[in-house]
């Protein structure tokens, strides 16, 4: 299996392809686009609120690169000695020092490998017009726009103040390619909570083994593996054909880094006629990254991991497994196998948090059941696990919360059965995270002894 290639280039001001001023990152997105630190205030994507296709016609399903929804696409097309340009506006002036990122598709078309475009920065400027400022880009081969990434993410640091970008294609004496723009948009804080293990992008691509890329190595709707559907009907779909040496991945990237210990669930199958087992899953593997940077081990069918179906009967599995390291993005592989036609369709991703581990104290000691309702003012449970960032909720009876903290007092005032629930409220999180339980029983007082005589006979 190849390494993740990296998603960070730089291109110096001197170079044949960099002009004007300003620092200029390019990030190769075989999926990953930026790495969005994550402390505990979180960041979001704020994406372009218009976009302005000229000429109108030039541009296919123009809305479709500013509606907010990573998915959906404009396609911008060469015209036979003219230009075609999609603007892009931000709700607020960017800095000099800011980024920016459009997520493309890879350049199509009959001439792609001639292509000739230009991404940069704008500024308005009276009457409605746009001043292009600050450094550009136009090199397709080194932002990836000819590789085997599907989708990739480009970023930009026009090094001046800017209001938004633009993508440019140029056309010449004769055409035959175009781009797809997904959307534009920078990284800011978040002013209210996010569904931390929430999907933030999906990116797909195929990587040549024999320096040449294969067709027919794809992934079709990857946004289906993430679209939270309760009963799994919908799936991404791998495929291999027969005869390559590629790779095809899906690489799925989360709203922010997990904590050490947290898991990755993926629901899935082999579209086959058997169900899922460790021999079929040979050619798959998952490697977790923060960022460009892998965390932790490749998780394959000879790595610590759980497969079961989702119900008796049903060809499709859930597979999970823990991470030892902070992720924030999983790349999902299709590795080829001589003579076989491989396919895998993925129905569900999504990151699990790990559960807290927890214990009580009564009156300072190591509780042990059951426990003499004269000592409940003594119970204490705690939350022995550590996490950064978090504030552990407890709940009783679920999902009802009683209160927060560790250690963590509960009401008792009567004997019985006690069942609590703890869970980590992550800052900046909408989402509570896995809950652990924690049980005991609580007895009566022991009565007076009664005395009972028994006479001489």
């Amino acid at each position: 299996m190849q390494p993740i290639r990296p998603m960070h280039m730089t291109v110096p001001a001197a170079g044949k392809y960099f002009r004007r001023w300003g620092l200029l990152f390019i990030m190769l997105a075989m999926g990953a686009g930026q790495v969005i630190a994550q402390t505990c205030p979180r960041k979001v994507r704020k994406y372009a609120i218009s976009q302005v296709p000229v000429p109108t016609s030039a541009v296919t399903s123009a809305p479709n690169a500013a509606d907010q929804n990573p998915y959906t696409a404009a396609t911008v097309n060469a015209v036979i000695l003219s230009t075609t340009t999609q603007y892009f506006a931000f709700d607020a002036t960017q800095p000099s020092t800011a980024t920016a990122y459009l997520k493309l598709s890879r350049l199509s078309g009959t001439l792609a490998v001639g292509a000739s475009f230009t991404i940069g920065g704008y500024v308005n400027a009276g009457g409605g017009g746009r001043t292009l400022v600050g450094a550009t880009l136009n090199n397709p081969t080194a932002l990836g726009l000819l590789s085997g990434a599907a989708t990739i993410e480009v970023a930009i640091t026009p090094g001046v103040p800017f209001d938004g970008i633009y993508v440019q294609v140029n056309g010449g004496v004769s055409v035959g390619y175009s781009m797809q723009v997904f959307e534009a948009y920078y990284v800011a804080d978040a002013t209210s909570p996010i569904n931390c293990n929430g999907v933030l992008d999906v990116f797909t691509g195929a990587r040549a083994a024999l320096s040449v890329l294969n067709a027919g190595s794809t992934v079709t709707f990857p946004e289906r593996s993430v679209d939270t559907d309760p009963n799994f009907t919908t799936f991404a779909h791998m495929e291999m054909p027969v005869g390559v040496a590629n790779t095809v991945y899906e690489q799925v990237i989360f709203n922010t880094p997990s904590v050490a210990g947290d898991s990755i669930r993926i629901v899935l199958a082999n579209g086959g006629a058997q169900p899922l087992d460790l021999t079929a899953l040979g050619s798959f593997s998952i490697q977790p990254y923060l960022g460009t940077v892998v965390a932790g081990p490749v998780i394959t069918s000879s790595t610590p991991l759980s497969l079961r179906l989702l119900a008796p009967g049903s060809l499709i599995s859930i597979l999970t497994a823990p991470v030892p390291a902070s992720f924030d993005r999983v790349e999902l592989r299709l590795d080829a196998v001589a003579g076989l036609l491989l396919t895998m369709n993925v129905y569900d991703v999504a990151r699990i948090a790990k559960r807290p581990t927890v214990a009580y104290t009564v009156s300072g000691a190591p509780g042990t059941d059951p426990i003499c309702i004269t000592r409940v003012g003594g119970i204490q449970m705690s939350v022995t696990s550590t996490e950064p960032c978090a504030t552990f909720n407890w709940y009783s009876p679920e999902p009802t919360l009683i209160g927060s903290g560790s250690p963590f007092t509960p009401a008792i005032t009567v004997p019985g059965a006690y069942t609590y629930y703890v869970g980590a409220q992550r800052t900046g999180c909408s989402n509570v995270e896995t809950k652990q339980s924690l049980s005991f029983t609580v007895v009566p007082k022991a009565g007076p002894p009664v005395l009972t005589i028994q006479p001489n006979p």
